[in-house]
C-alpha cells in the first residue's frame, strides 16, 4: 500500500499525463485507451471525407482523430470533392453574384487549375479517375432540362448530358474506367463522356425516384439511393452489381432515410448519411442532422433504427472537450479512402506563406499564418485543429 501522500502525487502525475497525452502536438494524438486497442470505431482503417457546416473534414478512422481541412466561415465554397487518387480536390465556390466558380487545388491548397467561373452549378464537382475530365451538375428546376456538362482542365466543355426536360437528374459518379454513371428519376445511365455514344440504360426503377449514387474501388459494384415510398420522405441504401442485376436492399428504418453511400476502399463495408424525421408520423426527414453510419455490405437489409452492432454502428470521433466518443454530423458527400497520399499538412503545422483566398478563388502569398487568421479570411488550417 502507498502512503496516502504518494497514493496523491501519484494520481496527480497520472492525471497530468493523461491531459498531455489528449494534447495536440507534432506527431499528432498519442491518446490510448483500452477502447481504442481494437481501433476507434470497431477496428476500421483509412480515411473518410466529409463537410458539417462550414467546415471541410478528414477524419481517421482508427484513431477517431478529425482534422479541419478547409474552413469558410463566410460559407463562400458549396462543395469539395477528393480527385479518385486523393491527391487533388475539386471545390466549388459561391461567386458573389448568384452564380459559382470551380477550381482544383492540391493538398497544399495551391489552386492546380481554375476551371470555369461565372457559372451555374447545383452540386459537387468530380473528378475523372485519369484527373483529365470534370463532370458537374447544373439543374434548372423545370425552366430548362438538367445538364451535366463535363468540362476538361482549361474549363471547356467536351461533352453535355442533359435530361428529357421533365425528369431531373439527381446523381453522378466516375467508374475507374473513366466512363460516367448518371441518375435520372427513376434511372441509372452509363456513358462515355470522350465518344458521341448516347447513354446507355443500365437499370430503370418504375414508380421510384434514384439519386446518389457509388462506385466500389474494384469497379465491380453499386451503391445508391431509392426512394420507397410514394411521396418520397424515405430514402434507403440499395446495392447490385455494376449491370443492375442482383440488386438488395441494404438498408430500412421508419421515418428515416439514408444517403450519400460510400464503399470501403476493400467493398466490405458503406458509410451512409443517417437521419431521422423530426415529424414521427411521416414528416420530412431533413429535421435533425444527419449522422454517419458503417453498415457492412454482406448482412441481410438492417433496420437502423434497431441499435447498434459491430457490423451496423455510428461512426464516432473524440472530441477535446468530451471525455465520450461523439457521432458525426455530416451534411453532404462522404468519400472514403484507404489512406492520404501525401501526410505533409497531416503531421505537422502549415508551414507556408501561400493560403487560397476562398472569396476570389485566388492564392494569396507572402502572408504568414498569424497575419491570415487576423484577417478573417477562409484559409486552410492548421494540422492540429480538430472538432
Amino acid at each position: 500500500m502507498f502512503p496516502k501522500l504518494l497514493r496523491y502525487q501519484f494520481l496527480t502525475i497520472s492525471f497530468l499525463i493523461t491531459i498531455q497525452l489528449t494534447a495536440c502536438g507534432e506527431s499528432g494524438s498519442s491518446y490510448t485507451s483500452e477502447k481504442d486497442t481494437i481501433g476507434y470505431n470497431n477496428g476500421l482503417e483509412g480515411y473518410l471525407y466529409y463537410s458539417a457546416a462550414d467546415k471541410y473534414y478528414e477524419l481517421d478512422l482508427e484513431s477517431g482523430i478529425a482534422r479541419t481541412l478547409w474552413s469558410d466561415a463566410d460559407g463562400d465554397f458549396w462543395t469539395i470533392t477528393p480527385s479518385f487518387d486523393g491527391q487533388e480536390f475539386a471545390v466549388t465556390m459561391d461567386d458573389g453574384i448568384d452564380k459559382s466558380r470551380l477550381v482544383i487545388i492540391d493538398r497544399q491548397g495551391d489552386i492546380l487549375s481554375k476551371v470555369v467561373d461565372k457559372i451555374t452549378l447545383s452540386g459537387k464537382a468530380e473528378i475523372s479517375p485519369d484527373g483529365e475530365l470534370i463532370a458537374v451538375l447544373q439543374q434548372y428546376y423545370g425552366s430548362k432540362p438538367d445538364r451535366v456538362p463535363i468540362f476538361n482542365r482549361n474549363g471547356n466543355i467536351i461533352q453535355t448530358y442533359a435530361s428529357d426536360g421533365i425528369n431531373q437528374i439527381k446523381g453522378y459518379t466516375w467508374h475507374s474506367d473513366s466512363s460516367l454513371f448518371i441518375t435520372e428519376n427513376d434511372s441509372i445511365f452509363s456513358a462515355k463522356p470522350r465518344t458521341s455514344e448516347a447513354p446507355s440504360l443500365i437499370k430503370q426503377f418504375p414508380g421510384k425516384l434514384v439519386s446518389s449514387i457509388n462506385i466500389s474501388r474494384n469497379g465491380k459494384q453499386l451503391a445508391f439511393v431509392l426512394a420507397n415510398n410514394a411521396d418520397e420522405s424515405e430514402y434507403h441504401i440499395y446495392t447490385s452489381n455494376l449491370d443492375g442485376r442482383n440488386m438488395r436492399q441494404l438498408t430500412d428504418a421508419e421515418f428515416a432515410s439514408q444517403g450519400s453511400p460510400s464503399w470501403s476502399p476493400d467493398g466490405k463495408f458503406i458509410a451512409l448519411r443517417h437521419h431521422v424525421s423530426d415529424d414521427m408520423s411521416g414528416g420530412s426527414a431533413h429535421g435533425t442532422c444527419p449522422t454517419i453510419y458503417i453498415v457492412r455490405n454482406d448482412i441481410p437489409t438492417v433496420d437502423l433504427s434497431q441499435g447498434e452492432t459491430k457490423e451496423v454502428f455510428r461512426l464516432k470521433r473524440k472530441d477535446k472537450k468530451l471525455t465520450l466518443p461523439q457521432p458525426i454530423c455530416a451534411y453532404s458527400g462522404i468519400y472514403w479512402f484507404g489512406k492520404p497520399v501525401s501526410s505533409a499538412l497531416l503531421q505537422s503545422p502549415v508551414k507556408t506563406n501561400r493560403f487560397i483566398d476562398m472569396e476570389d478563388g485566388t492564392v494569396v502569398e507572402n502572408k504568414t499564418l498569424l497575419q491570415w487568421e487576423k484577417s478573417g479570411r477562409a484559409r486552410i488550417q492548421p494540422a492540429c485543429a480538430a472538432l
